[in-house]
């Protein structure tokens, strides 16, 4: 199928213009969603080291309703699990308590053994938090790992605000790119695609015997000049054509005198 110019050019716009906004759509939504994932760690990081400190006292005391004391961190809604191990991750306490024989993550087993600093790993549909309990039993005395917690928080609600603004962008990407497509078609229409069809009018009629019309001019560019150029052109064929058909007429003229006098010379002769 032979695809006009028009068409050629608005298929080039419109590739150009949803690559450009798809693009620019993505990667707001991946910058949005680290920034997201950013502050869920940064919070999980805050409510671990405060569970920690909770659970602290608890350890020492051998009391086993340790999670209760930290009532305003397992309340969070965010919050889908909470733990306490000893320090050879025997199961403690948890929230909620049926979740208590749960097993923590062999990465973060394996990272305590050789760093006392805390640890997350993301998830499915959660991040997992782990922090070291310390007991300090002098000022002089170095810190001691008593035991580990653990808190699970849930990224459902991360989740659901990026399908949220993906959505959002995704309905704002097409409008803006219909727009910017229907805007650009018509100037690119105006400026670039009505002169040159124009333009090709006007030779196709030359082409079939008709004169070619002049073209209207509206800018000074390139296609400016070429529809002056075609215009000088049009008018020098028209002197041409107007010289010719005088010309012809003259000759016409010409011939019909001469056919008249020939009459009646002739005439006059046979008399």
């Amino acid at each position: 199928m032979k695809l006009s110019l028009q068409a050629k050019i608005s298929i080039l716009v419109a590739v150009i213009i949803v690559l450009s906004s798809g693009v620019s759509t993505y990667l707001f939504t991946v910058a949005h969603s680290k920034s997201e994932e950013n502050g869920h760690v940064l919070r999980g990081m805050a409510l671990i080291h405060s569970l920690s400190k909770s659970a602290e006292e608890g350890l020492i005391n051998e009391d086993l309703n340790l999670i209760k004391k930290a009532a305003y961190v397992i309340n969070a809604p965010d919050v889908a699990l909470a733990q306490v191990y000893s320090d050879i991750w025997e199961p403690v306490d948890a929230y909620p308590f049926e979740k208590l024989k749960e097993l923590p993550d062999p990465e973060a087993v394996n990272h305590f053994r050789n760093y006392s600093s805390a640890f997350h790993i993301k998830n499915k549909s959660s991040y997992d938090f782990y922090s070291p309990v310390f007991y300090k039993p002098s000022e002089e005395t170095a810190p001691l790992i008593i035991g580990f917690v653990r808190i699970a928080l849930s990224t459902a609600e991360i989740q659901e605000e990026l399908r949220g603004i993906v959505f959002n962008n995704f309905i704002l990407f097409l409008v803006i790119t219909s727009l910017a497509i229907f805007s650009i078609n018509t100037f690119i229409s105006r400026i670039v695609v009505k002169p040159v069809m124009d333009l090709h009018r006007s030779v196709s009629r030359y082409k079939e015997g008709a004169l070619p019309d002049a073209v209207s001019v509206h800018a000074s560019d390139e296609i400016g000049e070429l529809s002056s150029e075609f215009n000088k052109m049009s008018r020098a064929i028209q002197k041409r054509n107007d010289k010719l058909v005088e010309s012809e007429q003259r000759i016409s003229l010409f011939l019909t005198g001469s056919s008249t006098r020939s009459s009646v010379l002739t005439g006059k002769a046979m008399l």
